[in-house]
């Protein structure tokens, strides 16, 4: 992960503020009469945009913020919000178009993949969260953080974004969610993306070929040549693929915000990278030359080397009997991600369900020993299998990661958030079933504990209160009840008022009309004075015609 310091030069200061600055007027007219952003006449529209930008692009705190525009902190936490509701609503604006590779194309990097739609892949971003949601947040190297997926067409330009799931989840869990959403990344028949090993191959996924060199710095610094068609394949791949590291890093570079943890609830985070994501397309459409580019190979490159230690063969497991390998002491490695087939989840169950049965869970969890017990299990129907109790059985029965946070534009916008929210995040409940994926509830649910239960047996042999609280609640709600149909039924005939009003109004005119005593332009006149008074018109339509006529000529002559 990319630290925060290492792109303090002021080159990339100045080249950021150049940027948002030749791009500041039109999406101040687009967040204006097409998000829905609204100024007043104490704090414009520009202003409210100015403020949002420098937030995103320095990261300035609120405190400073406030002293730079001489506002208060709820006023700069007011208009942020906004703004960034507004940024969110122009996503069907922002967002690029998939626009497949043709037959014709000639770019040495994309010709050879007909009919892909571009690349994607996962990132980290650094999140603060309270101490009791550390777990499920935190990733194999004891970092607290998100796990991003992003998708980009070739011309580095975001067409899907997903945030919100927690740095426990694996890549290939944060790319299931995708596919299963309702209005989720969706890849069309004959299409495909490009992404790594992480990924299974599969349709609209193409991935590299297992078991050889992957890594493009083998390529490019002529350390290596491919010695056959497939190493061929995947050195462009690789090349190609490499597109979504820089549109990530790129991405980074601009926005100071994502490069440093920050402390907002996790649904403000999810919008505030979906922001960020839509500025970078608007950016790239108006500007053809970006000059943070020129800086953009320097910060891949060291980007890459803190994230992934360099390996040579890459071997996952996705599914079936594909699974069962020998592994010897040589190539066992530290790696703790592994993907469970929906067989394997289903043994797992049944051998938890079978230890609680024989007695080997408690209050405080299962006793020691029971990894050993569950691994012995898991070799019977799978012999050759990998699963061991650590770290993998172990890793799986306390896998914590749901997703129950995570969003798209989709998603962000029907759950708009509300300008004036707290800013301490409201807890999660975690543990929640319908948030689990498929075989994830039975493994969490059996492997609760219930020591907080145990803790709390205290015996008591006071007296218990009688709880009249249920009978004043059933009182209160009686008396509101009554008081609105009392309501309803004043509205009601209001509204019924209304409606006789209104249809006297449009018989107004035929009435005098029949009269047979004025021309066009008098009709026109009384009709007018007679809707402007209701009492005036109710009198009209209760007299006969002879007191009618009398009537129109009093008004004519203005005596009443």
């Amino acid at each position: 992960m990319r630290r925060a310091g290492s792109l303090g030069s002021k080159t990339a200061r100045s080249a950021k503020s150049q940027t948002l600055e030749e791009s500041f007027d039109l999406p101040y007219s687009r967040a204006k009469y097409s998000g829905g952003l609204k100024g007043n006449r104490n704090v414009s529209v520009s202003e409210q945009l100015t403020m949002f930008l420098s937030i995103l692009a320095h990261h300035t705190k609120n405190r400073i913020v406030k002293k730079s525009y001489k506002r208060s902190g709820g006023t700069v936490s007011k208009h942020f919000h906004g703004v960034l509701n507004a940024i969110i609503r122009l996503h069907s604006l922002l967002l690029a178009k998939l626009v497949p590779i043709d037959e014709d194309c000639t770019n040495e990097m994309w010709k050879w993949f007909k009919g892909c739609l571009g690349a994607l892949d996962g990132t980290y971003i650094l999140v603060k969260v309270s101490k009791s949601d550390r777990g499920w947040y935190c990733n194999r190297k004891g970092q607290i953080l998100v796990n991003v997926l992003g998708v980009c067409d070739r011309y580095m330009n975001f067409t899907y974004i997903l945030t919100g799931w927690e740095g426990s989840a694996t890549d290939a869990r944060v790319l299931r969610d995708a596919i299963t959403r309702n209005n989720g990344l969706r890849v069309p028949i004959g299409n495909y993306y490009l992404c790594d090993n992480g990924y299974v191959n599969g349709e609209g996924f193409l991935t590299l070929y297992r078991g050889l060199r992957y890594h493009l710095d083998d390529w490019v610094q002529g350390r290596y040549t491919p010695q056959n068609r497939e190493e061929l394949f995947n050195i462009k791949h690789s090349k190609a693929r490499n597109v979504i590291e820089r549109t990530f890093g790129l991405l980074k570079m601009r926005w100071a915000i994502l490069r440093s943890p920050y402390f907002y609830p996790i649904k403000v985070h999810n919008c505030i990278i979906l922001a960020c994501c839509l500025l970078h397309n608007f950016i790239r459409k108006v500007m053809p030359v970006d000059p943070l580019e020129s800086e953009l190979a320097q910060f891949v490159e060291q980007n890459e080397a803190n994230a992934y230690a360099y390996v040579d063969v890459v071997e996952r497991v996705m599914d079936g009997e594909s699974s069962c390998r020998d592994f010897s002491k040589d190539n066992v490695t530290s790696n703790r991600t592994r993907i469970w087939t929906l067989k394997e989840k289903e043994v797992l169950v049944q051998a938890l369900k079978d230890l609680v049965q024989q007695g080997w869970k408690g209050d405080n969890g299962f006793r020691t020993g029971y990894l050993m017990v569950l691994e012995k299990a898991m070799l019977k129907v799978f012999p050759n299998s990998d699963l061991r109790g650590e770290p993998y059985i172990n890793s799986k029965v306390h896998d914590r990661a749901t997703g129950e946070n995570a969003e798209d534009f989709n998603s962000a916008d029907n759950d708009q958030l509300d300008v004036n929210m707290a800013k301490v995040n409201e807890p999660a409940e975690k543990y929640s079933k319908d948030a689990s994926e498929d075989g994830e509830d039975d493994v969490v649910s059996i492997c609760k504990t219930s020591a907080n239960a145990s803790s709390k047996k205290i015996k008591s042999n006071k007296r218990k209160l009688v709880d009249t609280t249920g009978e004043k609640i059933v009182d209160l709600m009686g008396t509101f009840c009554n008081q609105t149909n009392e309501r309803l039924a004043d509205i009601s005939k209001r509204i019924g008022c209304e409606f006789d009003m209104s249809q006297k109004r449009t018989a107004v005119f035929d009435a005098l009309g029949a009269l047979g005593v004025l021309d066009v332009s008098k009709q026109i006149s009384v009709a007018q004075r007679l809707c402007n008074n209701n009492k005036d018109l109710d009198l009209f339509f209760s007299l006969p015609d002879f007191a009618k006529v009398e009537m129109v000529r009093m008004l004519i002559l203005k005596q009443i």
